[in-house]
């Protein structure tokens, strides 16, 4: 199947996404994440002096084998029982927090994972909980009025940082407006769904985009979180993308963006 070098660049914001996504769940420590992220950085400098050499289409195949072994580490090293326990106890209460802000836990619910969560101790059971957690997060008993409610702040905070372009903003939220006061179990999950899948594609709004980060930049600067070498790398980096004609704009903000949230990361 031929891929595109900006489906390829997007597979790369999407790794990187999941390497940060295992580091706030403390399933990746730093030092496997810091390791993950350099072999993207590599692999990205590799595919894109390829695609602007005029090579890229010839060599989609070793670009594919590249990205593929990267996603198995991944996957294996996010699964094994090298875990945070700090993080990974943090992460799981704020999961079970949220799902009680955004009705997708009942009190009951909340309650009686918390309780849980006092008495998790190893690895094994922090995974079975995190499991549970999730289970029990998308199944049919919901508060509709606040299901709805978080979807609708979810969209809000997609037009905001440029991750939703109008057009999808406007569909899903004809979509959420549908839901009603007792909606079904699938149709909760399947807007749900959409507005990650939608937040994460490769589809943004470029200016919007370029303006969140830009401010994230400004924020991580003046807390102290980034050295004065990684602003000066991310603004260059973030001057390149501004131009509408750059290739794979899209894709490329979305990189830097998970490459920033990465060192704020690392710097917490």
């Amino acid at each position: 199947m031929r891929t595109s070098f900006a489906s390829t660049e997007q597979r790369i914001a999407n790794q990187h996404r999941r390497i940060n996504q295992g580091v706030r769940a403390g399933t990746l420590s730093e030092g496997e994440a810091q390791t993950l992220r350099g072999r993207l950085d590599r692999a990205q400098g590799r595919i894109e002096n390829d695609a602007f050499d005029g090579n890229g289409a010839s060599r989609l195949q070793e670009q594919n084998r590249l990205l593929n072994g990267i996603s198995r580490d991944i996957r294996t090293q996010k699964h094994d029982d090298n875990i945070d326990p700090a993080r990974r106890r943090e992460n799981i209460g704020r999961r079970i927090e949220r799902g009680l802000a955004d009705g997708s836990l009942t009190q009951a619910e909340h309650d009686a994972l918390k309780a849980k969560l006092d008495q998790a101790q190893t690895p094994q059971e922090l995974q079975a909980l995190s499991r549970e957690v999730r289970t029990e997060r998308h199944d049919g008993e919901l508060d509709a009025a606040k299901r709805t409610e978080s979807f609708n702040q979810r969209i809000q905070a997609g037009v905001a940082d440029g991750s939703l372009t109008t057009d999808e903003a406007q569909r899903l939220t004809d979509q959420a407006g549908k839901l009603g006061t007792n909606p079904t179990t699938m149709s909760v999950n399947e807007l749900n769904r959409a507005i990650w899948r939608e937040r994460h594609d490769a589809q943004v709004d470029p200016a919007k985009a370029v303006e969140s980060i830009s401010s994230r930049i400004d924020s991580l600067e003046q807390s102290g979180r980034l050295s004065a070498d990684q602003v000066s790398q991310l603004r260059t980096q973030l001057n390149e993308l501004r131009s509408g004609d750059v290739q794979a704009q899209g894709p490329r903000l979305n990189i830097l963006r998970q490459q920033l949230a990465g060192m704020a990361l690392a710097a917490a």
